[in-house]
């Protein structure tokens, strides 16, 4: 008892804290994304910039001074776009601080207690009575909102449980998905339009990689599931976290053992995960 009022505790510390990373875009609030996309990002801003100025340079018909000006309003917009692409920067890396930070201290109570672990945490092991653990992924949309789920196994069948849509994601507290992860999925599927039931034996292929660098508005990504199925439809979801990612790799070793293809691996030395 005494453990679960803590967890409590460090959950709505944690609420409160995380909201002031949380950035706004089109589709709502959510995680800031991966500080080193944002070097990309920027990188690419710039050469476009470049060109623009060389056009702009060597255009003909411009007057010298109305060149100069097109020339001065452009590194202005540039020096803007970098001013906000360092306050993200250095945004994004304290969240990830920050979070981390917040992981280890809930681990380090739950390893006090007999409560099985919830999503994104980075505990180093995971219950052994739980062969297959659940884990967490989110379905990618680009004219939709995102929705994540939590994933298990049980029987013959995969259960994708819609525990959040992109405008909410950041509200799911991990006490929430315990609840979840103690329910029976079979069950617990179908309680919202977009839950899903895929057969194991409906599996064509699947794999597992890194995302690539151009992934705009879908927060952290740590690696990409894809899923193929006999009718040769192929689902796309994002793991957004390093635990996440080593549940999922368990459970679907297991499950998927003949249809999975995994493209990066845990480096042991280095702590973390790398091409295969």
């Amino acid at each position: 008892m005494e453990s679960e009022t803590e967890l409590d505790r460090l959950d709505r510390e944690w609420r409160a804290e995380s909201v002031r990373y949380f950035v706004m875009d089109p589709r709502g609030l959510r995680e800031p994304g991966p500080a080193q996309h944002l070097i990309v990002h920027f990188a690419l801003l710039g050469f476009f910039a470049v060109v623009m100025m060389g056009g702009i340079s060597i255009a003909p018909g411009i007057a010298t001074k109305n060149r100069l000006l097109m020339l001065g309003a452009l590194l202005l917009i540039l020096g803007a776009v970098l001013c906000y692409t360092i306050y993200q920067y250095r945004n994004s890396l304290g969240y990830e601080r920050a979070r981390a930070a917040y992981l280890r201290k809930r681990a380090a109570i739950k390893s006090k207690s007999e409560i099985p672990e919830g999503a994104f945490s980075e505990s180093a092991t995971i219950n052994v009575a739980d062969k297959w653990p659940p884990f967490s992924a989110t379905r990618p949309f680009h004219f939709a909102r995102d929705r994540v789920f939590r994933i298990r196994t049980e029987g013959e069948n995969l259960y994708f449980a819609r525990i959040a849509g992109q405008m909410d994601a950041h509200s799911v507290s991990m006490r929430m998905v315990d609840a979840v992860d103690q329910a029976s999925f079979a069950e617990l599927v179908g309680g919202t339009a977009d839950d899903m039931i895929i057969p194991l034996y409906d599996v064509k292929a699947s794999t597992i990689d890194f995302p690539g660098l151009l992934n705009f508005g879908h927060g952290k990504i740590v690696a990409v599931w894809r899923v193929r199925l006999k009718s040769n439809a192929t689902l796309k979801f994002y793991i957004n976290d390093e635990m996440e990612l080593k549940r999922a790799i368990q459970t679907l070793s297991e499950i998927l053992a003949g249809q999975l293809r995994l493209k990066l691996r845990w480096d042991e030395t280095r702590h973390v995960f790398v091409k295969s």
